[in-house]
């Protein structure tokens, strides 16, 4: 007996002098100080939103071809950041690279992507919560690309793309989903209050002209009843009460 305590007293004592695997790391330092603050008010409320507290998406991608990983916070209540990385876990914040993006929409999911295949990477930001319409546009940014060694620039393209969905979106993704060698985009939509429609998913197909890579179209959602059957199959037509 004694000597199995002997035993788990040695395995404990090592497993505590051991190293943690991570480490927290000082906003100071990294230079990301992106706070995603939700402030409750009497009018809006996890009572009258029950998506308050969902949070934000984050993505992780190369913006400006340098080999490191860049990242972009969604934000809800407060703007969305972008961080370059300048490496040895240093970022710098290039959010004003990025025209037209301010805080007046809770933006909620990320997803990157070289949409027009020029080489540089594209992002692609959705957006919820708001009544109006217009507020829950996704919104995508094109990269300009990096002229003469500095930071990549970003011009808002997603009306003229098709993609500017505005139905309460949560997230998305990139993918070439009929293996044409075109990216295609997966859309998924919230559920909110007066806005529930039978359809909560939205699918973006694009469509080759003359061999060209064009921009997205034929959105495909439940309500339009325009689904090919694999797309039918694979949408959810309903959730449980």
């Amino acid at each position: 007996m004694k000597k199995l305590l002997f035993i788990l007293g040695s395995l404990f004592l090592f497993s505590c002098s051991e190293s943690t695997r991570f480490r927290l790391l000082d906003s100071r330092k990294t230079g990301i100080d992106f706070q995603n603050t939700i402030t409750e008010t009497d009018s809006f409320n996890i009572l009258t939103y029950e998506y308050i507290y969902n949070g934000a998406g984050v993505g992780a991608g190369d913006l400006n071809n340098d080999g490191l990983p860049d990242l972009v916070f969604a934000g809800n209540q407060v703007s969305s950041r972008i961080y370059l990385n300048q490496g040895k876990f240093r970022f710098k914040d290039i959010t004003g690279n990025f025209k037209g993006l301010s805080n007046d929409q809770w933006f909620s999911g990320v997803a990157l992507a070289d949409i027009n295949n020029d080489g540089w990477l594209d992002v692609y930001l959705t957006s919820t919560a708001d009544g109006s319409r217009e507020k829950c546009k996704n919104r995508l940014w094109l990269n300009d690309g990096a002229q003469k060694g500095g930071d990549p620039t970003f011009t808002e393209m997603a009306e003229k793309y098709g993609i500017a969905n505005d139905d309460q979106s949560v997230s998305a993704a990139f993918l070439d989903y009929d293996l044409d060698g075109y990216i295609d985009l997966y859309i998924l939509n919230n559920v909110v209050n007066s806005e529930v429609k039978s359809s909560i998913i939205s699918s973006y197909i694009t469509r080759s002209r003359n061999g060209l890579r064009p921009p997205f179209s034929g959105v495909m959602t439940l309500s339009l009843g325009w689904l090919p059957p694999i797309t039918k199959a694979a949408f959810i037509l309903s959730l449980p009460p």
